[in-house]
């Protein structure tokens, strides 16, 4: 047997349905396909690359028994081996729920290259399609990056995805039309639609328990002034907000996923190029996918990283997500990719993840830091949240920061301006401390982050065992 499933044991239980199966085989096997137990047609069909093999599976709930086949270049079947993973989604307390979201008199089409479809407008339901299963790979991605820092594998679930494994998506029409939000810009825009969810809350129960991952319609490029309107990518607190102007290189079904991140086609010049200057089909798809991630992390407490903890490019909350294709396929136009070049959480960010609420079936009291545009309400709801928090930050005697977690302290962030500059891990720790008394502030700033310019912020954010997080300036403490 030449087949080898090298991140997978057989009978694992997973809470999301969507997995990823990585390995080794034939140098001679040129694809690789998925095929679930009694069905003839298969679920994928991956390329294999060097003698290993990424391949996807949309899992039922329950037991599935998977068979992986390799073939050769001719289409001979080389090899099959057999596995089972267990799919169980439940309904947890926190969720994430995906938003399509239109103008008032939009009706949710999108931009797409008429050299290709005969039209430049994709519809409604394609945009929601996609966005469901752009949704699913960035679950999978979260799960997959957690196990690779040799933690078990977590991740989100969506709203209502106890109840269909495919991610519901909501269709949600704000008060603006297309030209007052082609007005509208970045912070701007965030504030806008924040404020327009909080007053739906009827339209969308469990606000309070929810992050809204909103992808925008109604955004458009100009490919004569070369502009692109309504367009951001923001995340904090409950909404992570990015534009829909490069949904015409999202895949809308499973079997698209490879596919587009394997297009080598150049960009169509007259649509938008968000791609990091690469101006190819698949950079687009990945660092537009992979950005949703990125702006997720954010509302999962996750800040941008620095200093020692941007080490390779800092990962997915640096510029990581533009390799974001790299997870799911192993070839890059024309040539094989290195496990070293694969995206990856930073290790701060992944401990962080682990212990989040979001992320474990918990229902605890949240208090991250409201992160881009801040509005009244929103401020209001984080100060009320933080305030029932079990950690506290206080001063010693000497003057040194205290930290107190009844729970045990699990994670410790060392902020810089918001960044994250170093942090602290206690995730072995049986029995996690639940007091840290920090050195002082003058050789916290000068030796631990080696920070000559005094005048920066710094500021600490501290996870523990439940979950809870609360997020100060040193200053303020």
């Amino acid at each position: 047997m030449t087949i080898h499933i090298q991140n997978w044991k057989p009978n694992e239980r997973v809470c999301y349905p969507l997995v990823l199966l990585e390995g080794s085989c034939s140098p001679d096997a040129q694809f690789i396909s998925v095929y679930k137990e009694g069905k003839q047609q298969e679920e994928t069909r991956s390329l294999c690359f060097g003698g290993r093999f990424k391949a996807l599976c949309l899992l039922n709930k329950g037991t599935n028994r998977l068979r992986l086949c390799t073939y050769s270049e001719a289409d001979v079947l080389l090899d099959s081996v057999e596995t089972a993973i267990t799919c169980v989604c439940e309904k947890p307390r926190y969720r994430v729920r995906l938003i399509y979201g239109l103008t008032k008199n939009g009706d949710g089409s999108f931009q797409v290259s008429s050299k290709v479809s005969g039209s430049n407008q994709g519809t409604r339901v394609q945009g929601e399609k996609r966005l469901a299963m752009a949704g699913l790979l960035i679950q999978t991605a979260t799960a997959e990056l957690l196990y690779r820092q040799g933690l078990e594998r977590k991740t989100f679930v969506f709203d209502q995805q106890h109840a269909s494994l495919l991610p519901p998506v909501t269709t949600f029409r704000f008060s603006f039309t297309d030209e007052e939000a082609f007005g509208l810009r970045d912070g701007a825009l965030w504030s806008t639609i924040h404020e327009q969810l909080a007053a739906s809350s009827g339209l969308l129960p469990d606000r309070e328990d929810t992050i809204d991952l909103v992808v925008m319609s109604f955004t458009r490029y100009d490919s004569r002034s070369k502009v692109v309107k309504a367009h951001t990518a923001l995340g904090g607190g409950r909404l992570a907000l990015f534009g829909g102007g490069c949904l015409y290189s999202w895949p809308e079904t499973l079997a698209q996923v490879v596919e587009r991140f394997l297009d080598d086609r150049p960009c169509d010049a007259s649509l938008f190029d968000d791609s990091g200057g690469r101006g190819k089909m698949w950079s687009v798809t990945s660092t537009t996918i992979g950005a949703l991630l990125h702006e997720l992390g954010h509302c999962l407490s996750l800040p941008h990283p620095t200093g020692k903890l941007s080490w390779k490019g800092g990962g997915i909350m640096a510029r990581g997500f533009d390799h974001f294709n790299r997870l799911f396929v192993g070839v890059e136009s024309g040539r094989v990719v290195n496990k070293s070049e694969e995206p990856f959480f930073d290790r701060s960010s992944a401990i962080r993840l682990f212990f989040h609420q979001y992320l474990n079936n918990g229902g605890y009291s949240y208090g991250a830091s409201p992160t881009p545009a801040i509005t009244t309400s929103y401020i209001g709801w984080w100060k009320n949240r933080l305030a029932h928090s079990p950690i506290r930050l206080s001063r010693n005697a000497t003057g040194s920061v205290v930290i107190t977690a009844p729970y045990g302290i699990r994670h410790i962030a060392f902020l810089v301006n918001g960044d994250q500059a170093d942090h602290e891990e206690y995730y072995l720790s049986e029995s996690p401390p639940i007091e840290r008394i920090l050195v002082p502030d003058d050789r916290l700033i000068e030796q631990r982050l080696c920070l000559q310019d005094k005048r920066v912020e710094v500021g600490l954010s501290v996870c523990d065992s439940l979950g809870n997080i609360v997020v100060s300036n040193l200053k303020d403490i």
